[in-house]
């Protein structure tokens, strides 16, 4: 169908290690790379986050540059999971 939006996505932990997690999208089927701004990012989330617990940044990259952060949340899936990560 053309206009058709599919959307994959693969979920990371701190250490950048793949979860087992999906919520409506399939998994992405190609290995994606840590960025070389990896420990940067996780810097930033950790003054974001210090006195919080949890915190979700979406980060946006191009060449391994931190363009900007488009989001932030506060809860797992948006409130739609358990605290389990």
């Amino acid at each position: 169908m053309i206009g058709e939006l599919t959307h994959i996505a693969l979920f990371f932990d701190k250490n950048w290690i793949p979860q087992d997690v999906c919520i409506t999208y399939e998994f992405a089927e190609r290995e994606i790379d840590k960025p070389l701004c990896f420990v940067a990012m996780k810097q930033i989330c950790k003054m974001f986050y210090k006195d919080i617990g949890y915190l979700r940044l979406d980060f946006y990259l191009q060449e391994n540059i931190i363009l900007h952060i488009g989001e932030i949340t506060f809860t797992p899936g948006g409130g739609a999971f358990a605290d389990s990560f």
